[in-house]
């Protein structure tokens, strides 16, 4: 059994440097002391890349409309991004809160905190936001009716000019038919005298004309053909006007996009009567997720005026290479000086 108990804990510790991107035979030569300060680090990414894979997954799935599958892919994402910037928090000299990346890791906090929250009150508040979205539909409907009526109308009024010029063709066209149901055309044959040797001596041109029917007769049924289109397509928006309503609805109902479900989301936390309970308990979300995003970096901070064995090896084995740099230099200059002498 204590074997096994050293295994995990060996385990552990190894889970706990990968995650860090702590070197685990330096961790285990700094001591037990330095090893759950990486425990504690290790703990604090763990909170958060959950953190961000719930965010990035209901992200993906929700507003993306991804399958389960490729939800997954985007949250593991959203958790491999945040575990690199944990990392670089954890090996930055980070003294204060109000350095800058202490500053850049506090905003992106707050950004996923928003995010993070709209995303689970959306889930704990369902019912209630689906009702507060369909009164802003209804809201939207109202303000979008006299844009779509607008354009509706100039549409019915450039077909209606068409139509009328259409049927000013028409009139004009049958007047001229009627005027002149029939056009003359000729027809030219050449005559041609010849002499005995086969000279031309004598060229004679006649025409003779046939009636046929006036060719602008064939335009009459194109031209009704197009005046039927013309009325049936003022007919179409005509009814159209009369549903419009029912079509931004159903547009805006099929609609899930990040904008109108967070403007619905927060009309539902502003301008909904009894929505005081909803709205504290999103101030608490905010809070909790701010409170996880900041864990790493706050751990940080309290213990960077603690000891680290760690960080002393570190710069223990970077001073003995220092060293040997600097002898290794040292020699090398004093070959060089000593060359001239030895070649003469």
């Amino acid at each position: 059994m204590t074997r096994i108990l050293v295994r995990l804990t060996q385990f552990w510790d190894l889970w706990c440097c990968f995650l860090t991107d702590h070197r685990y035979p330096i961790a285990k030569e700094a001591g037990p002391r330095t090893m759950h300060q990486i425990w504690k680090y290790a703990l604090g990414v763990m909170l958060v890349m959950g953190l961000w894979f719930f965010v990035g997954y209901f992200f993906s799935m929700q507003y993306l409309g991804l399958t389960r599958g490729k939800a997954i892919i985007g949250g593991i994402f959203m958790l491999v991004v945040i575990w690199f910037v944990e990392r670089m928090i954890i090996h930055s000299q980070i003294k204060r809160f109000f350095s800058r990346i202490a500053i850049f890791r506090t905003v992106l906090a707050f950004l996923m905190s928003l995010v993070g929250s709209v995303i689970l009150d959306q889930m704990l508040f369902k019912e209630d936001i689906q009702q507060a979205r369909q009164k802003y539909i209804e809201l939207q409907i109202q303000q979008l009716i006299p844009y779509r009526m607008q354009l509706i109308d100039e549409h019915i009024q450039q077909l209606s000019l068409q139509r009328q010029q259409i049927d000013s063709q028409i009139q004009e066209v049958t007047a001229e038919v009627r005027k002149h149901p029939t056009i003359q055309l000729p027809n030219y044959t050449q005559t041609v005298v010849r002499d005995s040797a086969g000279r031309i001596l004598q060229r004679a041109h006649t025409a003779q004309f046939t009636a046929q029917a006036n060719p602008e007769l064939n335009r009459i049924p194109m031209l009704y053909r197009l005046r039927s289109q013309a009325d049936s397509a003022i007919s179409a928006l005509e009814t159209q006007k009369q549903n419009v309503a029912d079509q931004i609805r159903q547009e805006l109902e099929h609609s899930h996009g990040l904008l109108t479900e967070i403007n619905a989301f927060f009309y539902f936390m502003f301008h909904t009567e009894g929505n005081r309970p909803a709205f504290f308990m999103w101030l608490i979300v905010i809070f909790v997720f701010l409170l996880i995003e900041l864990l790493v970096l706050t751990i940080k901070i309290l213990d960077g005026h603690n000891t680290n064995m760690y960080e002393e090896l570190l710069a223990y084995v970077e001073d003995h290479k220092r060293r040997q740099m600097d002898k290794f230099v040292y020699v090398n200059e004093s070959v060089n000086e000593s060359a001239p002498h030895l070649r003469k």
